[in-house]
């Protein structure tokens, strides 16, 4: 159980390090500014895809209620992940063209 915790640990920073990205990239509207922002958050979906492997391997050996939790808060932590890639790619979009 400790493994899993620092597990959720790891996936938690880096989950908030992706969303403080993506705040900083909203307040700024400077094209290399929101590049790098999209850049860096690629960069941390390297270590997320990861770190939710390790969270899907070990819930062969978990009860029930502890994989549903799991499971539900991978799944919304994906969900944030591809909205704030959306939306990084958008403002990129946005930006290029209409600055």
């Amino acid at each position: 159980m400790y493994d899993l915790s620092l597990v959720l640990v790891e996936l938690f920073s880096v989950m908030t390090c992706s969303i403080f990205i993506f705040i900083y990239s909203t307040i700024s509207s400077d094209l290399l500014v929101v590049l790098m922002a999209f850049l860096l958050f690629l960069f941390l979906l390297i270590p997320f895809f990861i770190i939710s492997d390790n969270i899907n391997n070990s819930l062969a050996s978990l009860p029930l209620s502890d994989k549903f939790f799991l499971s539900s808060l991978l799944f919304s932590c994906n969900l944030i992940n591809i909205t704030i890639s959306v939306i990084l790619i958008i403002e990129l979009i946005y930006i290029f063209f209409f600055n």
